[in-house]
């Protein structure tokens, strides 16, 4: 069984997580893409970012986030992926977004957390071109 102390690493803000490279594309949106491994009718989805002055290494708590997307339902779409559309808030740097989700159909939720590096730039977008086959085995 896992206990609460197995995860206590996800909360250390002195580890050095990879942050993923984001930037709005050319009309301010962001699309967010989550893979469904159980799709679940969903009631909403929120997403929170750090603070425009928040020092990566600076324990996270609830009352710093500031919400800048709230969707409702979302349908799940080809690929068994949720699309979600956002206004990105104006930030540079490394931040984190954080995201609730939660289902409809009962009163359990799912939390993502995301290291991101906003690069200030525009997003040219991203094709999704299919699964990756090897040319040799591995």
């Amino acid at each position: 069984m896992l206990t609460q102390a197995f995860f206590r690493a996800l909360d250390d803000e002195s580890i050095p997580w990879t942050a993923t490279p984001i930037a709005p594309g050319a009309n301010g949106r962001f699309e967010f893409v989550f893979r469904a491994t159980a799709p679940h009718a969903t009631r909403n989805w929120v997403f929170y970012v750090t603070p425009a002055n928040w020092t990566p290494g600076t324990p996270l708590r609830w009352d710093m986030m500031e919400e800048f997307c709230r969707l409702g339902s979302v349908p799940l779409s080809a690929g068994n992926v949720y699309r979600m559309s956002c206004t990105l808030p104006q930030r540079s740097g490394r931040h984190v977004i954080y995201n609730t989700w939660q289902r409809s159909d009962s009163t359990e939720a799912f939390y993502t957390c995301s290291d991101v590096q906003f690069t200030g730039g525009t997003n040219p977008g991203w094709t999704d071109r299919g699964p990756l086959m090897a040319q040799n085995a591995l």
